[in-house]
Order: C-alpha cells, then sequence, then structure tokens
C-alpha cells in the first residue's frame, strides 16, 4: 500500500521509531547529502553522493538563495519540450519498503518518488510554498535506487531539500 501525508511543520527525530525499532536513514540531511549542500565535481555532476540525469533544455543547480534549511537545495528548471529530469541514490538493494520524507516546492507539475523499477514509485505534487511531504512506498520490482524524477509535460520549476529515506521493510 503506498501512502502519502502533508505535514507542516514537521518535528520529528532523525531515527525513526517504526515496530520498536530505531531506524537510521540511508538518506539524510548529513548524510549522503541529503539536504543538497555539497556540491558534486562540477559539469553534469551537480550533487555529491546524487546522480543526476538531466533532460535536453532543463537545468539542474545548487540553489543557495531559495532553500528550506542549511544553505542549499536542489533547484530544477524543467523545458516543456523534453522533461525527463532524475536525481537518485544506489541505497534500496534488498529492501522491500521505504519511508520518504522531503521538503520541498514548485511552480506546478508533479514528480514520481519512489524506486527505479517499474511501478516502484509514487506521484507527489509540491505546493508553490515550501511543505514537507511523507509517505511509504512499496517496492515490488527489485528497485535499487532511491529516484526523485520527473517525466512530464515540463515547463515548471522545482527545488527540493531534506531528503530522508528509511528502510522499513
Amino acid at each position: 500500500m503506498i501512502t502519502q501525508s502533508i505535514v507542516q511543520p514537521i518535528v520529528r527525530p532523525i531515527t525513526q521509531s517504526i515496530d520498536g525499532y530505531h531506524l537510521a536513514p540511508l538518506i539524510g540531511v548529513g548524510l549522503n547529502n541529503g539536504g543538497f549542500e555539497t556540491a558534486g565535481g562540477g559539469g553534469s555532476d551537480v550533487f555529491a553522493n546524487w546522480s543526476e540525469t538531466i533532460g535536453s533544455g532543463s537545468s539542474m543547480t545548487r540553489d543557495t538563495v531559495d532553500f528550506a534549511s542549511g544553505v542549499a537545495s536542489c533547484e530544477i528548471v524543467m523545458d516543456a519540450a523534453n522533461p525527463f529530469t532524475q536525481i537518485s541514490q544506489a541505497v534500496l538493494s534488498g529492501v522491500s519498503k521505504i519511508r520518504y520524507r522531503i521538503t520541498a516546492k514548485s511552480t506546478g507539475g508533479n514528480w514520481l518518488i519512489g524506486g527505479n523499477a517499474g511501478g516502484d514509485n509514487f506521484t507527489i505534487t509540491f505546493t508553490s510554498d515550501w511543505a514537507t511531504y511523507e509517505g511509504d512506498v512499496d517496492l515490488e520490482n527489485g528497485s535499487t535506487l532511491f529516484v526523485l524524477k520527473r517525466n512530464s509535460s515540463g515547463g515548471f520549476t522545482y527545488w527540493l531539500d531534506n531528503v530522508y529515506v528509511w528502510a522499513i521493510e
């Protein structure tokens, strides 16, 4: 079952307590660059620890002006004609269910969040103001990557920050 909730503001510890177990995140602020604070090596490597795929005419940058916390966010400006863009990390090997939390905003459109295998993701629509979204995603098809992606009509701008991912099954 895939669930989503919108919570603003959200205050929780970094570790999640699920069925009596405290779980450390696979991705988080200060862990695997979940806050987009650390730049990548340059060129197509925008962020350390993340793999980026940027559609022709679109851009992905480290925004140090508009962010939810810390000193930076991931800003993605989508081209209307070539909208496919994604950012991912290979942290899901052997995981069948994840819990995510992301702080984001957009000028429109929606995103897929979850895994890289077909059907292992959830569509989420961000608001125009910074808000925190969280939910669970079943990974039924053997995903190995945690993926945030956009693959439909572009022409919008998105900001992502404070990404957390926990393996819960």
